[in-house]
C-alpha cells in the first residue's frame, strides 16, 4: 500500500492504493507481482495445486482521485510459473437490473470465505445483485464463463466440494446451511441446519443442536440471555 500523510485505511477502504508481491522468506528475494500504481489490489487467493493466483483489482480515477469507495473490481489470474496475467472477469461499468443477472464484482461489505477454491479451475465467489447475494462459479482459466448460482446465499467455506452457507433472505431470520456443489450441473444442494434434531449428513457428517436449560430452581435469577454459534470446517 502506498504511504500517506493522512494513514488512509486499507481493509475497509476499497479505493486505497495497493498492489501484489511475493516474498521468499528463506531467500528474502521481494518481487513485485503487480505495482501499486493507479489501481487497489485486494484479497489474493493461491489454487490448490500452488500453480495459480487470483486477486480483484480496480482502477482509480485521475480525477477526484482516488474515486468513490465502492467501485466495481475485475478478477486475475496470474500463473506462478509462467508469470504471464489474464483478465477472468472485466469490470462492469453499466448494470440494468431488468435484463442484467450480473453486476460486477464487489468487496465492501462482501463476505470473502479464507478458501474460494472448489478445484484447481474453480472458484466459488460472494456477488450482490440487485439488493440480493448471490453466490458466482468462476472458471479461472477462462474469460467472463461464470454461473450465478442460488439467490439469498452467502458462502462461509468451501473444502473440495463441500460448502458452508447462510441463506439470508431479508425477510426471515438467517439460516445455516451445508453441503456440497453439483460441479458437472453447477448447482448447490444444501441441507438446513437450524432444525431442532440431529440432521445426518453425507459421508458420515453429523449436526448435533445441544440445548442447555436452566435448572428448575426458583432461587436460581438468570439476568442475561447467551447465545452460541459454533461450527467447524468440514
Amino acid at each position: 500500500m502506498k504511504s500517506t500523510p493522512y494513514r488512509l485505511g486499507l481493509i475497509y477502504c476499497s479505493n486505497r492504493p495497493s498492489g501484489i508481491f511475493q516474498l521468499n522468506l528463506t531467500t528474502s528475494i521481494f518481487e513485485l507481482i503487480k505495482e501499486p500504481l493507479g489501481i487497489s489490489c485486494k484479497h489474493p487467493k493461491v489454487s490448490p495445486n500452488r500453480k495459480s493466483m487470483i486477486w480483484l483489482e480496480t482502477d482509480l480515477q485521475d480525477v477526484l482521485y482516488p474515486g468513490p469507495h465502492e467501485q466495481c473490481f475485475r478478477m486475475v489470474c496470474y500463473n506462478l510459473e509462467s508469470k504471464d496475467k489474464k483478465i477472468v472477469l472485466k469490470i462492469k461499468d453499466k448494470f440494468d437490473p431488468s435484463i442484467d443477472t450480473f453486476a460486477g464484482l464487489h468487496v465492501m461489505g462482501m463476505k470473502i470465505p479464507q478458501k474460494v477454491f472448489i478445484n484447481d479451475d474453480i472458484v466459488i465467489w460472494n456477488g450482490f445483485v440487485d439488493g440480493n447475494h448471490v453466490p458466482i462459479l468462476i472458471n479461472i482459466k477462462e474469460s467472463e464463463s461464470f454461473t450465478m448460482l442460488e439467490t439469498n446465499h452467502t458462502i462461509l467455506d468451501v473444502q473440495g466440494n463441500k460448502v458452508v452457507s447462510v441463506e439470508d433472505n431479508p425477510l426471515v431470520p438467517q439460516t445455516l446451511k451445508v453441503g456440497s456443489l453439483d460441479i458437472e450441473n453447477k448447482k448447490l444442494d444444501l441441507v438446513n441446519l437450524n432444525a431442532p434434531r440431529d440432521i445426518e449428513l453425507p459421508d458420515g457428517i453429523v449436526a448435533k443442536k445441544l440445548i442447555h436449560s436452566p435448572a428448575d430452581d426458583p432461587s436460581m435469577k438468570f439476568r442475561y440471555v447467551l447465545q452460541m454459534h459454533f461450527f467447524g470446517c468440514l
